[in-house]
Protein backbone atom coordinates (compact mmCIF):
# COMPACT_ATOMS: atom_id res chain seq x y z
CA UNK A 1 0.00 0.00 0.00
CA UNK A 2 2.83 2.40 0.89
CA UNK A 3 4.50 1.74 -2.49
CA UNK A 4 1.26 2.42 -4.35
CA UNK A 5 0.74 5.61 -2.34
CA UNK A 6 4.26 6.85 -3.16
CA UNK A 7 3.73 6.15 -6.87
CA UNK A 8 0.49 8.15 -6.80
CA UNK A 9 2.19 11.02 -4.98
CA UNK A 10 5.12 11.01 -7.43
CA UNK A 11 2.77 10.87 -10.41
CA UNK A 12 0.71 13.79 -9.08
CA UNK A 13 3.83 15.86 -8.46
CA UNK A 14 5.07 15.08 -11.97
CA UNK A 15 1.83 16.26 -13.53
CA UNK A 16 1.48 19.45 -11.56
CA UNK A 17 5.18 20.39 -11.76
CA UNK A 18 4.92 21.04 -15.50
CA UNK A 19 4.43 24.60 -16.68
CA UNK A 20 1.22 25.68 -18.38
CA UNK A 21 3.03 26.01 -21.71
CA UNK A 22 4.42 22.47 -21.42
CA UNK A 23 0.98 21.09 -20.65
CA UNK A 24 -0.63 22.92 -23.56
CA UNK A 25 2.05 21.71 -25.96
CA UNK A 26 1.25 18.17 -24.88
CA UNK A 27 -2.39 18.66 -25.98
CA UNK A 28 -1.36 19.38 -29.57
CA UNK A 29 -0.91 16.80 -32.33
CA UNK A 30 0.95 18.10 -35.40
CA UNK A 31 1.56 16.52 -38.83
CA UNK A 32 4.81 16.30 -40.77
CA UNK A 33 6.17 14.44 -43.75
CA UNK A 34 8.80 11.91 -42.74
CA UNK A 35 11.57 13.89 -44.48
CA UNK A 36 10.97 16.92 -42.20
CA UNK A 37 13.33 15.53 -39.58
CA UNK A 38 14.55 18.87 -38.24
CA UNK A 39 11.02 20.16 -37.71
CA UNK A 40 10.02 16.89 -36.04
CA UNK A 41 12.94 17.08 -33.62
CA UNK A 42 12.25 20.76 -32.90
CA UNK A 43 8.60 20.06 -32.09
CA UNK A 44 9.68 17.20 -29.83
CA UNK A 45 12.15 19.49 -28.03
CA UNK A 46 9.26 21.84 -27.32
CA UNK A 47 7.22 19.01 -25.78
CA UNK A 48 4.62 18.51 -28.51
CA UNK A 49 2.11 15.85 -27.49
CA UNK A 50 1.83 13.96 -30.75
CA UNK A 51 3.34 13.78 -34.22
CA UNK A 52 1.41 12.41 -37.17
CA UNK A 53 3.68 11.24 -39.96
CA UNK A 54 2.30 11.59 -43.46
CA UNK A 55 4.10 11.30 -46.79
CA UNK A 56 7.55 10.61 -48.17
CA UNK A 57 9.48 7.53 -49.25
CA UNK A 58 11.66 6.10 -46.51
CA UNK A 59 12.84 2.60 -45.76
CA UNK A 60 11.79 1.12 -42.45
CA UNK A 61 15.33 1.56 -41.12
CA UNK A 62 15.43 5.21 -42.13
CA UNK A 63 12.03 5.76 -40.53
CA UNK A 64 13.27 4.12 -37.33
CA UNK A 65 16.41 6.26 -37.30
CA UNK A 66 14.28 9.42 -37.35
CA UNK A 67 12.14 8.30 -34.43
CA UNK A 68 15.10 7.07 -32.43
CA UNK A 69 16.30 10.68 -32.47
CA UNK A 70 12.81 11.81 -31.46
CA UNK A 71 12.89 9.61 -28.37
CA UNK A 72 16.38 10.80 -27.45
CA UNK A 73 15.39 14.45 -27.76
CA UNK A 74 12.32 14.08 -25.53
CA UNK A 75 12.80 15.90 -22.24
CA UNK A 76 9.96 14.03 -20.59
CA UNK A 77 7.75 11.41 -22.19
CA UNK A 78 8.09 11.09 -25.98
CA UNK A 79 5.22 12.18 -28.22
CA UNK A 80 2.62 9.88 -29.65
CA UNK A 81 4.04 8.99 -33.08
CA UNK A 82 1.08 8.16 -35.29
CA UNK A 83 0.16 7.24 -38.84
CA UNK A 84 -3.08 6.55 -40.69
CA UNK A 85 -2.58 2.83 -41.25
CA UNK A 86 -5.68 1.47 -42.94
CA UNK A 87 -4.84 0.04 -46.35
CA UNK A 88 -7.08 0.36 -49.39
CA UNK A 89 -7.61 3.98 -50.38
CA UNK A 90 -5.42 5.23 -47.50
CA UNK A 91 -2.18 4.20 -49.16
CA UNK A 92 0.74 4.98 -46.87
CA UNK A 93 2.70 1.76 -46.44
CA UNK A 94 5.44 2.72 -48.91
CA UNK A 95 5.99 5.99 -47.04
CA UNK A 96 7.63 4.21 -44.13
CA UNK A 97 8.74 0.87 -45.58
CA UNK A 98 5.91 -0.99 -43.86
CA UNK A 99 3.80 -4.00 -44.79
CA UNK A 100 0.99 -3.43 -47.29
CA UNK A 101 -2.18 -4.24 -45.38
CA UNK A 102 -5.66 -5.11 -46.69
CA UNK A 103 -8.43 -2.51 -46.79
CA UNK A 104 -10.89 -2.54 -43.92
CA UNK A 105 -13.70 -3.76 -46.17
CA UNK A 106 -11.46 -6.60 -47.35
CA UNK A 107 -11.03 -7.54 -43.69
CA UNK A 108 -14.78 -7.32 -43.18
CA UNK A 109 -15.46 -9.41 -46.28
CA UNK A 110 -13.10 -12.17 -45.11
CA UNK A 111 -14.71 -12.10 -41.64
CA UNK A 112 -11.80 -14.21 -40.42
CA UNK A 113 -11.89 -14.24 -36.63
CA UNK A 114 -8.96 -16.64 -36.40
CA UNK A 115 -6.41 -14.68 -38.43
CA UNK A 116 -7.40 -11.00 -38.26
CA UNK A 117 -6.09 -10.37 -34.76
CA UNK A 118 -2.84 -12.18 -35.61
CA UNK A 119 -2.42 -10.12 -38.78
CA UNK A 120 -2.67 -6.84 -36.88
CA UNK A 121 -0.42 -8.12 -34.10
CA UNK A 122 2.27 -8.69 -36.74
CA UNK A 123 1.54 -5.29 -38.28
CA UNK A 124 1.91 -3.78 -34.82
CA UNK A 125 5.29 -5.41 -34.30
CA UNK A 126 6.42 -3.96 -37.62
CA UNK A 127 5.22 -0.51 -36.55
CA UNK A 128 7.16 -0.82 -33.31
CA UNK A 129 10.23 -1.77 -35.33
CA UNK A 130 9.80 1.49 -37.26
CA UNK A 131 9.51 3.52 -34.05
CA UNK A 132 5.78 4.20 -34.47
CA UNK A 133 3.72 3.84 -31.29
CA UNK A 134 0.22 4.96 -32.34
CA UNK A 135 -2.24 4.37 -35.18
CA UNK A 136 -5.24 6.44 -36.22
CA UNK A 137 -7.06 3.18 -36.73
CA UNK A 138 -9.37 1.31 -36.84
CA UNK A 139 -12.17 3.11 -38.64
CA UNK A 140 -15.36 1.85 -36.99
CA UNK A 141 -17.80 3.87 -39.08
CA UNK A 142 -20.81 1.90 -40.33
CA UNK A 143 -21.03 2.65 -44.05
CA UNK A 144 -24.80 2.97 -44.49
CA UNK A 145 -24.52 5.51 -47.34
CA UNK A 146 -23.56 3.74 -50.58
CA UNK A 147 -22.49 7.05 -52.15
CA UNK A 148 -20.16 7.92 -49.28
CA UNK A 149 -17.11 9.50 -50.98
CA UNK A 150 -14.68 9.24 -48.08
CA UNK A 151 -15.51 6.24 -45.86
CA UNK A 152 -16.74 3.56 -48.26
CA UNK A 153 -14.17 0.71 -48.22
CA UNK A 154 -12.48 2.35 -45.23
CA UNK A 155 -15.35 0.83 -43.25
CA UNK A 156 -15.36 -2.85 -42.42
CA UNK A 157 -18.99 -3.13 -43.46
CA UNK A 158 -22.44 -1.59 -43.56
CA UNK A 159 -23.36 -4.01 -40.76
CA UNK A 160 -22.79 -2.65 -37.26
CA UNK A 161 -22.01 -6.06 -35.72
CA UNK A 162 -19.36 -6.80 -38.34
CA UNK A 163 -17.84 -3.35 -37.79
CA UNK A 164 -17.69 -3.91 -34.03
CA UNK A 165 -16.31 -7.45 -34.28
CA UNK A 166 -13.62 -6.61 -36.83
CA UNK A 167 -12.71 -3.39 -35.03
CA UNK A 168 -12.27 -5.35 -31.82
CA UNK A 169 -9.95 -7.86 -33.48
CA UNK A 170 -7.84 -5.10 -35.04
CA UNK A 171 -7.49 -3.33 -31.70
CA UNK A 172 -6.64 -6.57 -29.92
CA UNK A 173 -3.86 -7.27 -32.41
CA UNK A 174 -2.37 -3.78 -32.30
CA UNK A 175 -2.61 -3.50 -28.51
CA UNK A 176 -0.95 -6.90 -28.04
CA UNK A 177 2.03 -5.53 -29.96
CA UNK A 178 2.13 -2.41 -27.77
CA UNK A 179 0.51 -0.05 -30.29
CA UNK A 180 -1.96 2.62 -29.16
CA UNK A 181 -5.15 2.67 -31.24
CA UNK A 182 -7.60 5.41 -32.18
CA UNK A 183 -11.17 4.50 -33.10
CA UNK A 184 -12.80 6.93 -35.50
CA UNK A 185 -14.82 8.98 -36.55
CA UNK A 186 -17.20 9.45 -33.58
CA UNK A 187 -20.19 9.49 -33.60
CA UNK A 188 -20.06 8.05 -37.13
CA UNK A 189 -19.11 9.17 -40.64
CA UNK A 190 -20.76 6.36 -42.57
CA UNK A 191 -24.06 8.09 -43.30
CA UNK A 192 -22.71 11.11 -45.19
CA UNK A 193 -22.57 11.77 -48.91
CA UNK A 194 -19.87 14.48 -48.73
CA UNK A 195 -16.18 14.54 -47.82
CA UNK A 196 -15.21 16.52 -44.72
CA UNK A 197 -11.75 17.12 -46.22
CA UNK A 198 -13.49 19.34 -48.77
CA UNK A 199 -16.62 20.67 -47.07
CA UNK A 200 -18.57 20.60 -43.80
CA UNK A 201 -21.10 17.75 -44.01
CA UNK A 202 -24.46 18.25 -42.32
CA UNK A 203 -26.43 15.14 -41.39
CA UNK A 204 -30.14 15.10 -40.60
CA UNK A 205 -29.96 11.61 -39.12
CA UNK A 206 -32.34 11.07 -36.23
CA UNK A 207 -30.69 10.64 -32.81
CA UNK A 208 -32.19 7.18 -32.31
CA UNK A 209 -30.68 5.90 -35.58
CA UNK A 210 -27.38 7.61 -34.86
CA UNK A 211 -27.24 5.94 -31.46
CA UNK A 212 -28.50 2.48 -32.43
CA UNK A 213 -26.43 2.10 -35.60
CA UNK A 214 -23.47 4.45 -35.86
CA UNK A 215 -22.55 4.90 -32.20
CA UNK A 216 -23.05 1.17 -31.59
CA UNK A 217 -19.47 -0.01 -32.39
CA UNK A 218 -18.00 2.82 -30.30
CA UNK A 219 -20.32 2.03 -27.40
CA UNK A 220 -19.37 -1.65 -27.45
CA UNK A 221 -15.63 -0.94 -27.68
CA UNK A 222 -15.83 1.56 -24.82
CA UNK A 223 -17.63 -1.04 -22.72
CA UNK A 224 -14.89 -3.54 -23.61
CA UNK A 225 -12.23 -1.03 -22.45
CA UNK A 226 -10.71 -1.11 -25.94
CA UNK A 227 -10.64 2.57 -26.80
CA UNK A 228 -7.31 4.26 -26.04
CA UNK A 229 -8.29 7.29 -28.12
CA UNK A 230 -11.45 8.33 -29.93
CA UNK A 231 -11.24 10.67 -32.91
CA UNK A 232 -14.18 12.97 -33.58
CA UNK A 233 -15.69 13.66 -36.98
CA UNK A 234 -16.10 17.07 -38.61
CA UNK A 235 -19.83 16.60 -39.20
CA UNK A 236 -22.79 18.61 -37.92
CA UNK A 237 -25.53 16.26 -36.70
CA UNK A 238 -28.21 18.91 -36.72
CA UNK A 239 -30.72 16.93 -34.66
CA UNK A 240 -28.11 16.59 -31.91
CA UNK A 241 -26.18 19.88 -32.13
CA UNK A 242 -27.12 22.26 -34.94
CA UNK A 243 -24.28 24.70 -34.18
CA UNK A 244 -21.04 22.73 -33.96
CA UNK A 245 -19.55 19.73 -35.76
CA UNK A 246 -18.86 16.79 -33.47
CA UNK A 247 -15.18 17.76 -33.15
CA UNK A 248 -16.19 21.05 -31.50
CA UNK A 249 -19.43 19.98 -29.80
CA UNK A 250 -19.84 19.94 -26.03
CA UNK A 251 -23.05 17.93 -26.43
CA UNK A 252 -21.25 15.15 -28.26
CA UNK A 253 -18.03 15.19 -26.25
CA UNK A 254 -19.30 15.77 -22.74
CA UNK A 255 -22.96 14.77 -22.75
CA UNK A 256 -22.73 11.72 -25.02
CA UNK A 257 -19.14 10.44 -24.80
CA UNK A 258 -18.29 11.28 -21.20
CA UNK A 259 -21.67 11.11 -19.45
CA UNK A 260 -23.79 8.65 -21.43
CA UNK A 261 -21.07 6.27 -22.64
CA UNK A 262 -18.81 6.74 -19.58
CA UNK A 263 -15.74 7.15 -21.78
CA UNK A 264 -12.55 7.82 -19.80
CA UNK A 265 -9.91 7.84 -22.53
CA UNK A 266 -8.48 10.55 -24.76
CA UNK A 267 -10.77 12.53 -27.07
CA UNK A 268 -8.93 13.88 -30.12
CA UNK A 269 -10.27 15.94 -33.00
CA UNK A 270 -9.86 15.01 -36.63
CA UNK A 271 -7.41 17.35 -38.33
CA UNK A 272 -8.47 20.96 -37.84
CA UNK A 273 -6.87 22.07 -41.11
CA UNK A 274 -9.56 20.25 -43.11
CA UNK A 275 -12.01 22.38 -45.12
CA UNK A 276 -14.87 21.25 -42.91
CA UNK A 277 -13.31 23.44 -40.21
CA UNK A 278 -11.31 26.10 -42.08
CA UNK A 279 -14.34 27.07 -44.17
CA UNK A 280 -15.74 28.61 -40.98
CA UNK A 281 -12.96 28.90 -38.36
CA UNK A 282 -9.25 29.50 -38.11
CA UNK A 283 -7.34 26.46 -36.90
CA UNK A 284 -6.40 28.15 -33.63
CA UNK A 285 -9.97 29.32 -32.92
CA UNK A 286 -11.26 25.81 -33.62
CA UNK A 287 -8.65 24.38 -31.27
CA UNK A 288 -9.82 26.66 -28.46
CA UNK A 289 -13.47 25.72 -29.01
CA UNK A 290 -12.62 22.01 -29.12
CA UNK A 291 -10.64 22.08 -25.86
CA UNK A 292 -13.20 24.28 -24.13
CA UNK A 293 -15.99 21.89 -25.11
CA UNK A 294 -14.34 18.64 -24.09
CA UNK A 295 -11.48 17.55 -26.37
CA UNK A 296 -8.21 16.41 -24.80
CA UNK A 297 -6.04 16.78 -27.89
CA UNK A 298 -6.30 18.82 -31.07
CA UNK A 299 -4.88 17.52 -34.34
CA UNK A 300 -3.78 20.62 -36.26
CA UNK A 301 -2.32 19.04 -39.40
CA UNK A 302 0.60 20.97 -40.87
CA UNK A 303 -0.61 24.26 -39.43
CA UNK A 304 1.80 26.28 -37.24
CA UNK A 305 1.28 24.64 -33.85
CA UNK A 306 2.94 27.58 -32.06
CA UNK A 307 0.08 29.84 -33.14
CA UNK A 308 -2.33 27.25 -31.76
CA UNK A 309 -0.41 27.02 -28.50
CA UNK A 310 -0.38 30.80 -28.06
CA UNK A 311 -4.11 31.05 -28.75
CA UNK A 312 -4.83 28.34 -26.19
CA UNK A 313 -2.63 30.03 -23.58
CA UNK A 314 -4.48 33.28 -24.20
CA UNK A 315 -7.82 31.48 -23.80
CA UNK A 316 -6.68 29.99 -20.49
CA UNK A 317 -5.57 33.42 -19.23
CA UNK A 318 -9.04 34.75 -20.09
CA UNK A 319 -10.65 31.72 -18.39
CA UNK A 320 -12.29 30.66 -21.65
CA UNK A 321 -10.60 27.31 -21.03
CA UNK A 322 -10.40 26.17 -17.41
CA UNK A 323 -7.01 25.19 -16.01
CA UNK A 324 -8.68 22.17 -14.39
CA UNK A 325 -9.70 20.95 -17.85
CA UNK A 326 -6.12 21.37 -19.08
CA UNK A 327 -4.87 19.34 -16.11
CA UNK A 328 -7.44 16.58 -16.67
CA UNK A 329 -6.52 16.25 -20.34
CA UNK A 330 -2.82 16.34 -19.54
CA UNK A 331 -3.31 13.61 -16.95
CA UNK A 332 -5.12 11.37 -19.45
CA UNK A 333 -2.29 11.83 -21.95
CA UNK A 334 0.46 11.06 -19.43
CA UNK A 335 -1.41 8.02 -18.12
CA UNK A 336 -1.78 6.56 -21.60
CA UNK A 337 1.88 7.16 -22.45
CA UNK A 338 2.93 5.48 -19.22
CA UNK A 339 0.53 2.56 -19.80
CA UNK A 340 2.29 1.80 -23.09
CA UNK A 341 5.76 2.58 -21.72
CA UNK A 342 6.47 5.24 -24.33
CA UNK A 343 9.60 6.29 -22.49
CA UNK A 344 11.37 3.22 -23.84
CA UNK A 345 12.42 3.02 -27.49
CA UNK A 346 12.10 -0.65 -28.39
CA UNK A 347 14.29 -2.04 -31.15
CA UNK A 348 13.20 -5.45 -32.38
CA UNK A 349 15.29 -6.97 -35.15
CA UNK A 350 13.04 -10.01 -35.63
CA UNK A 351 11.80 -10.61 -39.17
CA UNK A 352 8.02 -11.00 -39.36
CA UNK A 353 7.81 -11.00 -43.15
CA UNK A 354 7.12 -14.71 -43.68
CA UNK A 355 4.60 -14.90 -40.86
CA UNK A 356 2.80 -11.81 -42.14
CA UNK A 357 2.70 -13.09 -45.72
CA UNK A 358 1.24 -16.40 -44.57
CA UNK A 359 -1.57 -14.78 -42.58
CA UNK A 360 -2.28 -12.10 -45.21
CA UNK A 361 -2.65 -14.80 -47.86
CA UNK A 362 -5.06 -16.80 -45.69
CA UNK A 363 -7.25 -13.73 -45.23
CA UNK A 364 -7.08 -12.84 -48.94
CA UNK A 365 -8.32 -16.33 -49.79
CA UNK A 366 -11.54 -15.50 -47.93
CA UNK A 367 -11.89 -11.93 -49.21
CA UNK A 368 -12.59 -12.15 -52.95
CA UNK A 369 -16.30 -12.57 -53.71
CA UNK A 370 -17.81 -14.05 -56.87
CA UNK A 371 -20.93 -11.93 -57.37
CA UNK A 372 -22.16 -13.71 -60.49
CA UNK A 373 -20.98 -16.05 -63.25
CA UNK A 374 -23.84 -16.07 -65.74
CA UNK A 375 -21.52 -16.96 -68.60
CA UNK A 376 -19.94 -19.88 -66.73
CA UNK A 377 -16.56 -18.31 -67.48
CA UNK A 378 -14.88 -19.74 -64.39
CA UNK A 379 -12.59 -21.63 -64.48
CA UNK A 380 -10.85 -20.10 -67.49
CA UNK A 381 -10.25 -22.29 -70.52
CA UNK A 382 -6.56 -22.90 -71.33
CA UNK A 383 -7.43 -23.39 -75.00
CA UNK A 384 -8.81 -19.86 -75.31
CA UNK A 385 -7.00 -16.55 -75.76
CA UNK A 386 -7.45 -14.07 -72.91
CA UNK A 387 -7.13 -10.28 -72.98
CA UNK A 388 -6.51 -8.73 -69.54
CA UNK A 389 -6.85 -4.97 -68.99
CA UNK A 390 -6.06 -3.38 -65.62
CA UNK A 391 -7.36 0.16 -65.08
CA UNK A 392 -5.17 1.09 -62.10
CA UNK A 393 -2.82 3.89 -60.97
CA UNK A 394 0.83 3.30 -61.84
CA UNK A 395 1.72 2.64 -58.20
CA UNK A 396 -0.17 -0.68 -58.39
CA UNK A 397 1.80 -2.06 -61.33
CA UNK A 398 3.61 -4.65 -59.19
CA UNK A 399 0.33 -5.99 -57.83
CA UNK A 400 -1.23 -6.14 -61.31
CA UNK A 401 1.76 -8.14 -62.57
CA UNK A 402 1.18 -10.69 -59.80
CA UNK A 403 -2.24 -11.42 -61.30
CA UNK A 404 -0.83 -11.67 -64.83
CA UNK A 405 1.89 -14.08 -63.70
CA UNK A 406 -0.69 -16.15 -61.86
CA UNK A 407 -2.33 -16.88 -65.22
CA UNK A 408 0.66 -17.02 -67.56
CA UNK A 409 2.72 -19.32 -65.34
CA UNK A 410 -0.12 -21.84 -65.42
CA UNK A 411 -0.03 -21.93 -69.19
CA UNK A 412 -2.86 -19.55 -70.08
CA UNK A 413 -2.52 -17.54 -73.30
CA UNK A 414 -2.73 -13.99 -71.95
CA UNK A 415 -2.27 -10.52 -73.41
CA UNK A 416 -1.81 -8.04 -70.56
CA UNK A 417 -2.38 -4.29 -70.69
CA UNK A 418 -2.26 -1.82 -67.80
CA UNK A 419 -3.87 1.61 -68.25
CA UNK A 420 -3.23 4.33 -65.66
CA UNK A 421 -5.30 7.04 -67.37
CA UNK A 422 -8.45 6.94 -69.48
CA UNK A 423 -6.84 9.37 -71.90
CA UNK A 424 -4.24 6.74 -72.75
CA UNK A 425 -6.67 4.25 -74.26
CA UNK A 426 -7.62 4.19 -77.94
CA UNK A 427 -11.11 2.80 -77.45
CA UNK A 428 -11.80 1.99 -81.09
CA UNK A 429 -8.53 0.11 -81.44
CA UNK A 430 -9.03 -1.75 -78.16
CA UNK A 431 -12.56 -2.78 -79.16
CA UNK A 432 -11.29 -3.99 -82.53
CA UNK A 433 -8.42 -5.93 -80.91
CA UNK A 434 -10.94 -7.90 -78.86
CA UNK A 435 -12.01 -9.78 -82.00
CA UNK A 436 -8.81 -11.82 -81.68
CA UNK A 437 -9.61 -12.97 -78.13
CA UNK A 438 -12.09 -15.35 -76.56
CA UNK A 439 -12.31 -13.82 -73.09
CA UNK A 440 -11.94 -10.25 -71.83
CA UNK A 441 -10.93 -9.67 -68.20
CA UNK A 442 -11.19 -6.09 -66.95
CA UNK A 443 -9.94 -5.10 -63.49
CA UNK A 444 -11.05 -1.63 -62.40
CA UNK A 445 -9.69 0.56 -59.59
CA UNK A 446 -11.70 3.73 -58.96
CA UNK A 447 -11.88 5.98 -55.92
CA UNK A 448 -14.28 7.12 -54.76
CA UNK A 449 -16.40 6.48 -57.85
CA UNK A 450 -15.97 5.29 -61.41
CA UNK A 451 -16.15 8.29 -63.74
CA UNK A 452 -18.70 8.61 -66.55
CA UNK A 453 -15.88 8.29 -69.09
CA UNK A 454 -14.57 5.11 -67.45
CA UNK A 455 -18.08 3.65 -67.45
CA UNK A 456 -18.37 4.32 -71.18
CA UNK A 457 -15.05 2.56 -71.76
CA UNK A 458 -16.05 -0.47 -69.69
CA UNK A 459 -19.43 -0.78 -71.38
CA UNK A 460 -17.97 -0.46 -74.88
CA UNK A 461 -15.31 -3.08 -74.25
CA UNK A 462 -17.85 -5.47 -72.73
CA UNK A 463 -20.16 -5.13 -75.74
CA UNK A 464 -17.31 -5.92 -78.14
CA UNK A 465 -16.16 -9.04 -76.27
CA UNK A 466 -17.28 -12.65 -76.64
CA UNK A 467 -16.90 -13.63 -73.00
CA UNK A 468 -16.20 -11.10 -70.27
CA UNK A 469 -15.23 -10.91 -66.63
CA UNK A 470 -15.29 -7.72 -64.53
CA UNK A 471 -13.12 -7.45 -61.43
CA UNK A 472 -14.00 -4.59 -59.10
CA UNK A 473 -10.76 -3.85 -57.27
CA UNK A 474 -12.02 -1.29 -54.78
CA UNK A 475 -15.48 0.22 -54.38
CA UNK A 476 -18.08 -2.59 -54.29
CA UNK A 477 -20.93 -0.10 -54.62
CA UNK A 478 -19.74 0.62 -58.16
CA UNK A 479 -20.69 -2.90 -59.23
CA UNK A 480 -24.30 -1.87 -59.81
CA UNK A 481 -23.29 0.37 -62.70
CA UNK A 482 -22.02 -2.49 -64.87
CA UNK A 483 -23.80 -5.55 -63.50
CA UNK A 484 -25.88 -5.91 -66.68
CA UNK A 485 -22.89 -5.42 -69.02
CA UNK A 486 -20.68 -8.24 -67.78
CA UNK A 487 -21.33 -11.97 -67.54
CA UNK A 488 -19.03 -12.57 -64.58
CA UNK A 489 -18.32 -10.17 -61.70
CA UNK A 490 -15.82 -10.48 -58.84
CA UNK A 491 -15.19 -8.03 -55.99
CA UNK A 492 -11.79 -7.89 -54.24
CA UNK A 493 -12.20 -4.73 -52.05
CA UNK A 494 -8.49 -3.90 -52.48
CA UNK A 495 -5.45 -4.55 -54.64
CA UNK A 496 -2.51 -6.17 -52.89
CA UNK A 497 -0.03 -8.85 -53.83
CA UNK A 498 -2.12 -11.33 -51.86
CA UNK A 499 -5.51 -10.39 -53.27
CA UNK A 500 -4.13 -10.65 -56.81
CA UNK A 501 -2.55 -14.04 -56.17
CA UNK A 502 -5.78 -15.46 -54.76
CA UNK A 503 -7.77 -13.81 -57.56
CA UNK A 504 -5.76 -15.68 -60.18
CA UNK A 505 -6.40 -18.88 -58.24
CA UNK A 506 -10.14 -18.19 -58.14
CA UNK A 507 -10.22 -17.84 -61.93
CA UNK A 508 -8.16 -20.93 -62.69
CA UNK A 509 -9.07 -23.56 -60.11
CA UNK A 510 -12.13 -25.80 -60.34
Amino acid sequence: MIKIFLIIVFFSQYIFSQSLEEKINSLIFVAYDIKQEKQIIKATDEGIGGIQIQYGTYSLKKTRDVFKKVYKSSKYLPPFIAIDYEGGSVYLHQTHGLFNLPSNMAIGSANDYENTSTLFYLLGLELKKAGINTVFSPTVDVNTQRDNPIINIRAFSDNKETVYNMGRLVIKGFNSAGIITTIKHFPGHGMTSSDSHLTLPVSDIEPIELYNTHIYPFKRLIADDMSDMIMLSHIIYKNVDDKYPASLSQIIMKDILRQQLKYKGIIITDSLDMRAITSKYTVEDAAVIALKNGADMVLVGKYDYRKVKNKIMDAVSKKEILIDDINQSYTRIIELKKKYNLKKFEINSDNFDMAYRDIALKIAQKTNKLIKDDGHNIPLNKNEKIYVIFFVPQRFSDEAIVFYKGLSEKGYMVKFNMISSDSKINLDKAANDLKQYDTLIIANYSWPYTSIRRREILTTLAKNSKKNIFINLLNPYDTDMIKNDFQTIIETYNITEFSMKTLSELLTEK
